[in-house]
């Protein structure tokens, strides 16, 4: 079986790295694991842009415990995302 590219009427209408995305984003990336993607650098940044974008530290933080727990390399998108949702809210600290 070939992978295919869904027709624009099935692709997700608002870009997942917006502000307010993070909640769609982390729902794709749940669908592409169940799906059996293989889970990569490219299948997570969207998701850690989205919740840096969103001020969603925790789960920014967990999704790199994720990453790494399933040895899915983190890149300096990745780390900046993580590093962006923690600075924001004050989390800094």
């Amino acid at each position: 079986a070939s992978l295919r590219t869904p027709p624009p009427s099935e692709q997700p209408s608002v870009p997942v790295g917006t502000v307010g995305q993070w909640q769609r984003a982390l729902q794709l990336l749940g669908d592409v694991r169940t799906n059996g993607v293989p889970a990569d650098t490219i299948t997570h940044n969207p998701t850690f842009s989205a919740c840096g974008s969103g001020h969603q530290w925790q789960r920014a933080l967990k999704l790199m415990g994720d990453t790494r727990d399933n040895c899915v390399p983190a890149d300096s998108i990745a780390h900046s995302a993580a590093i962006n949702a923690c600075g924001n809210p004050g989390q800094w600290q």
